[in-house]
């Protein structure tokens, strides 16, 4: 069962995914059933199982007659990804902590996601993006595939969560979208403060410390990239062909 702590913002709009048809017509991915059950629902399942989340507010799911999907709240998909965040963020908590989860994530565990929640709070910043090591995800899910670059500590992957400062973000709409954007391809904004470091990226020499600056920098808040043993965070359905593999795995299990 779910704490008394933080708030989760549970996206199960659009941007997080492919639309694909169902009987309702062309749904997004979190809407998408898989093995009998509609994604979303597995995500919001896994943090309400979470030792560290409280409140679920969902985003988009009002698309759907099933919805909230066992969310505390659903509220309407806005117009932009950027406004889907931000009314997830203004309805949570002041003065706290507050994580952000696409709705496409059909492996997430609570325990991966409380694995997230203790590293992100012992850096005591406003954004922490999770890592993965390509070891550790290929060890998990051997037959799916994710793409993965070089970093000092080894190969690794990003992960589909953020943990931020509620109060910061809300304050400064402008830098949604970079920190968003942090989840989808963390190596972008590095580049965004400088070109050139796409020659340490490949060469392997660019560290973690180094993707931190970077989003530091970018955004303007204090920032931090961690290493997690918290594979699920990484597998999720962004092409047909992960809605594939997802429901052969999920089905078969």
């Amino acid at each position: 069962m779910a704490g008394d702590g933080l708030h989760a913002v549970v996206l199960a709009t659009c941007e997080t995914g492919f639309t694909a048809p169902s009987e309702l017509g062309e749904q997004s991915a979190p809407l998408v059933e898989i093995a009998g059950k509609p994604l979303v629902r597995r995500v919001i399942e896994a943090v309400r199982g979470s030792a560290r989340i409280g409140r679920v507010v969902m985003v988009g799911g009002g698309e759907s007659p099933a919805a909230p999907f066992g969310a505390d709240l659903d509220l309407p998909a806005c117009e932009s990804p950027d406004a889907n965040l931000l009314a997830g963020l203004m309805v949570c908590e002041e003065g706290g902590p507050v994580v952000l989860l696409p709705g496409n994530l059909p492996f997430l565990t609570p325990e991966d996601l409380d694995t997230f929640v203790e590293a992100a709070e012992a850096t005591g910043v406003d954004v922490v993006y999770p890592m993965l090591l390509r070891t550790s995800c290929e060890a998990a899910f051997p037959d799916l595939r994710r793409t993965y670059f070089r970093l000092a500590e080894g190969e690794v992957t990003g992960g589909n969560a953020l943990y931020v400062n509620r109060d910061q973000l809300v304050a400064r709409p402008e830098i949604i979208a970079q920190a968003a954007q942090i989840r989808r391809e963390p190596w972008r904004l590095a580049m965004m403060v400088n070109p050139l470091v796409l020659l340490s990226l490949n060469a392997g020499r660019m560290s973690l410390r180094d993707v931190s600056q970077a989003a530091e920098k970018a955004l303007g808040v204090s920032a931090a990239a961690v290493i997690v043993d918290a594979p699920s965070l990484a597998m999720d359905i962004r092409k047909p062909i992960d809605l594939k593999a997802a429901r052969e795995r999920l089905g078969a299990a």
